[in-house]
C-alpha cells in the first residue's frame, strides 16, 4: 500500500516520464523521483500507481488502495513455535517448545495521540510477556539431568540449535516468504552478495554492502522496464527461487547480482580440478603398481559426476543480503536409508553417504585440536600460556572461509623402500647362528606365519607374539635386543595400518594391508611426502596482476590450457570457464 501522498509523487513522476522526449529525459524523471522518497521506495510506489497508456497516448492511473501514515512495524513471517534443542558430549538433553506465536507480532510501539504506547511490543523488555508469545523458551536445567551425564550447569553446551516450527502449507508459505523478500527489496534493501565478499571494513577492503544503491540506472531499468533481468537457468535468482520454492518467479531476477553464476563456475572448476585431485586419487594412488584401481571404473565416473555436479568448495547456494545482514541459504535432508534412494545410482548414494558419515565422524573428533572462543569464559587455547592465547585469537580472527594459496608437494611410492627394510630386519634374526646370526635364526618364527597374516592387525597381533615368544625363548641379552628390533618394525606396521584409514575401515575388501614385499596394494598405503626444503615451500599460485596485460591473465592461460585438453576442438567459447571474469586470484 502507498499513502495518498505517494500517489500524488507518483502520478507526477510518470508524466514526466511519459513526456520525456529521450532516454535522458526518463533519467532526469528517475532522478526528481528519487528526491521525493528514497529510491527503493520510489521504484515501489512507481510500480504499484503505474497507469496504462490508452491509444491517444493518455495516462489512466489505477484506483490504488491507500494507507495510512503511521503503519507499526510488525512481523508477518515468524514460525508458528520455536523448539530449542540442546546437545551436551553427543547427547540430546532437551527439546523445548515455545508457546504459539500471534499472526503478527508487533515489533515497534504505536504511539498514541495522548503519546502512550500500546503493549503489543511490550514482549520486547517483559519476558513474561515474551514467553506468553512465544518470543522466549524456559528451561528448568534440574529436569534435563540424566544419569551418567555431565551437568549442563557446569559444563554448559556443546550445542544450543533454535528452529522455527511451521505447519503452514507449502503454497501459503512461499507466498508469505515472498512477500516478505519483495517488501525488503523496497525497504533496507535485498541483493546478492558474491562469495569471498568482505562483510567488515578493513585496511586492506571495504565491506561488500553499501546502505545506498550503486546503481539507479540499473534499478529503475530492472523495476520499470524490466530489462536486464536474470534469465538464465543457472543464475542466482533461478538457483534461490527453485530452492526456496518461490511462486513468484519476477521477484529474484530483479535483485541486485541476481545473474551471476557462481554455481556453474564452480562446476567448471570442479570438472578441471577432477584429474589432478580425486580422479588422480580414485585411478592412481589406489592402484597397484602396474595395475588398474580397486576402484571400478563405473563408481569412478559415478564419483567424477557427483563431484562436478554436487560438491562445493564454497555455499552450497547463493547469499541473499537482507539491509546488511548476509543470509546463507544452508539446504538440509534426513540420512538416507538403504531403500531410500532407488535406480543405478542407488548403491552409489547410499555408500556415499555412510562415507560421508564416517568422515564427519572423524571432523569432529578433530575440533578438539582447533583454538576455540568460549562465549562465557573467553578465549580457549591449546595451553594455558598468555602468548598461545594471543596467538589463538589471531588464528580465528585470522581463518578465511575461502583459500587465499594453494601448496604442492611431491608424494613418492616407498613400497620399494619400507618392504626392503622389514624384510631385511626379519632375514637378520633368521639367520642361524652358524651363519653368524645375532639371534640365532628366531627371525624364522615370524617368517613361517608370514603367509597367512590377513590384514594389519593380524600383522601387528604376530608381531607382539614373536616379541612374547623371544623374550620367553631366547637369553637375557638376546631377548632385549629383540624387543628393540621388533619394536621398530611394530611402529612400521603401526604406521602403515595409520596410513590406510579410513579406507581400511570403510572399505575391509579394498586391499589387504599387510606390510610384505609379496602384498602388492594400492600405491596410497606405501605414499609419503618428500622432506626437501622445495617439497615444502609455497609454489607460485596463479594470481592476475592488477595491471596484467593480454596474454597474461588468468583468463588467458586457463582458455589457452582448455584448447590442450584432448578432443577439445580448439578453443572453446563456453562450458570450462564459462566466466573468465570471475577468474581474478585463481
Amino acid at each position: 500500500l502507498i499513502s495518498a501522498d505517494e500517489v500524488t509523487i507518483a502520478e507526477e513522476f510518470w508524466r514526466q516520464r511519459h513526456t520525456a522526449a529521450d532516454a535522458a529525459g526518463q533519467r532526469d524523471a528517475e532522478r526528481w523521483l528519487c528526491e521525493q522518497l528514497d529510491p527503493r521506495r520510489a521504484a515501489h510506489v512507481a510500480r504499484t500507481h503505474r497507469p496504462t497508456v490508452d491509444a491517444e497516448g493518455q495516462l489512466h492511473f489505477p484506483k490504488t488502495p491507500r494507507r495510512s501514515e503511521a503503519v507499526q512495524a510488525r512481523a508477518r513471517a515468524l514460525p508458528k513455535r520455536f523448539a530449542a534443542v540442546g546437545v551436551l558430549a553427543g547427547v540430546r538433553r532437551f527439546i523445548a517448545f515455545g508457546n504459539p506465536i500471534p499472526d503478527t507480532l508487533d515489533f515497534a510501539p504505536e504511539l498514541l495521540p495522548d503519546l502512550e504506547a500500546k503493549t503489543g511490543a511490550a514482549w520486547m523488555h517483559d519476558y513474561a510477556e515474551a514467553e506468553r508469545v512465544g518470543m522466549a523458551i524456559t528451561i528448568d536445567l534440574a529436569r534435563t539431568q540424566q544419569q551418567g551425564q555431565p551437568a549442563i550447569l557446569d559444563r554448559g553446551l556443546d550445542t544450543l540449535l533454535v528452529v522455527g516450527v511451521d505447519d503452514q502449507a507449502p503454497a501459503a508459505g512461499a507466498k508469505t516468504l515472498g512477500e516478505l523478500l519483495e517488501a525488503h527489496l523496497y525497504t533496507d534493501g535485498l541483493e546478492f552478495t558474491a562469495q569471498g565478499t568482505a562483510s567488515n571494513n578493513t585496511d586492506e577492503a571495504i565491506a561488500g554492502w553499501t546502505e545506498g544503491l550503486d546503481d539507479l540506472d540499473g534499478w529503475f531499468a530492472r523495476e520499470l522496464d524490466g530489462r536486464d533481468l536474470a534469465s538464465h537457468q543457472a543464475s542466482e535468482a533461478a538457483r534461490t527461487g527453485a530452492a526456496l520454492g518461490l511462486l513468484d518467479d519476477t521477484l529474484l531476477p530483479r535483485v541486485e547480482r541476481a545473474d551471476m553464476r557462481e554455481d556453474q563456475s564452480a562446476a567448471a572448476m570442479n570438472e578441471a580440478l577432477w584429474p589432478v585431485t580425486w580422479g588422480r586419487y580414485l585411478e592412481d594412488l589406489l592402484a597397484p603398481a602396474g595395475a588398474a584401481s580397486a576402484v571400478p571404473g563405473p563408481i569412478i565416473a559415478q564419483a567424477r559426476k557427483w563431484f562436478i555436479d554436487q560438491v562445493r568448495g564454497g555455499a552450497t547456494l547463493p547469499t541473499l543480503t537482507v539491509g546488511s545482514q548476509p543470509y546463507g541459504l544452508l539446504p538440509i535432508r534426513p540420512t538416507l536409508q538403504p531403500g531410500d534412494v532407488g535406480g543405478a545410482d542407488g548403491p552409489f548414494l547410499i555408500g556415499l553417504e555412510h562415507l560421508l558419515l564416517h568422515l564427519r565422524r572423524e571432523w569432529r573428533r578433530a575440533l578438539a585440536d582447533l583454538p576455540r572462543i568460549d562465549p562465557v569464559d573467553g578465549v580457549i587455547a591449546r595451553t594455558d600460556d598468555d602468548d598461545d592465547e594471543q596467538e589463538a585469537v589471531s588464528e580465528i580472527l585470522g581463518a578465511l572461509p575461502h583459500p587465499q594459496h594453494f601448496l604442492i608437494r611431491r608424494l613418492y611410492d616407498q613400497r620399494g623402500l619400507l618392504t626392503s627394510i622389514f624384510d631385511f630386519i626379519i632375514q637378520l634374526m633368521a639367520l642361524p647362528a652358524g651363519d653368524g646370526g645375532r639371534f640365532q635364526g628366531f627371525g624364522s618364527w615370524y617368517q613361517q606365519r608370514a603367509g597367512s597374516l590377513a590384514n594389519a592387525k593380524h600383522q601387528l597381533n604376530t608381531l607382539q607374539a614373536f616379541l612374547t615368544a623371544a623374550k620367553r625363548q631366547l637369553p637375557a641379552d638376546l631377548a632385549a635386543n629383540a624387543e628393540v628390533v621388533v619394536d621398530v618394525l611394530i611402529k612400521m606396521v603401526e604406521r602403515h595400518r595409520d596410513r590406510q584409514e579410513p579406507l581400511a575401515e570403510l572399505f575391509p575388501t579394498l586391499s589387504k594391508g599387510v606390510l610384505a614385499r609379496d602384498v602388492h596394494d594400492p600405491k596410497h598405503h606405501y605414499a609419503g611426502y618428500g622432506n626437501a626444503t622445495e617439497d615444502r615451500a609455497l609454489t607460485r599460485p596463479l594470481v592476475e596482476a592488477e595491471d596484467a596485460p593480454v596474454g597474461a591473465r588468468a583468463q588467458d592461460y586457463l582458455t589457452s590450457f582448455a584448447a590442450q585438453l584432448p578432443g577439445s576442438g580448439g578453443p572453446r567459447k563456453a562450458g570450462l570457464l564459462p566466466r573468465g571474469d570471475n577468474l581474478r586470484g585463481l
